[in-house]
C-alpha cells in the first residue's frame, strides 16, 4: 500500500498536493464556522449546590 502510495506521490504530485490543501481548507472553515462557537453558559462543569465538601 504505501509503494502505491509513493509511486503515485512522484507520478502525481499534483493530486496529492491537491488533497492536502482541500483537507486543509475543509480543516480550517469547520473550525471557523462551528469549531469556536460562543455559549451563553461559560461554566466548564456545574456542582450541585446541595454537595458539601466535609
Amino acid at each position: 500500500m504505501l509503494k502505491v502510495i509513493r509511486k503515485g506521490a512522484i507520478e502525481n504530485p499534483w493530486f496529492f498536493r491537491l488533497v492536502m490543501l482541500i483537507l486543509a481548507v475543509v480543516f480550517t472553515a469547520t473550525m471557523g464556522w462551528w469549531g469556536f462557537e460562543q455559549t451563553e453558559d461559560k461554566a466548564i462543569a456545574k456542582v450541585d449546590p446541595r454537595l458539601r465538601l466535609h
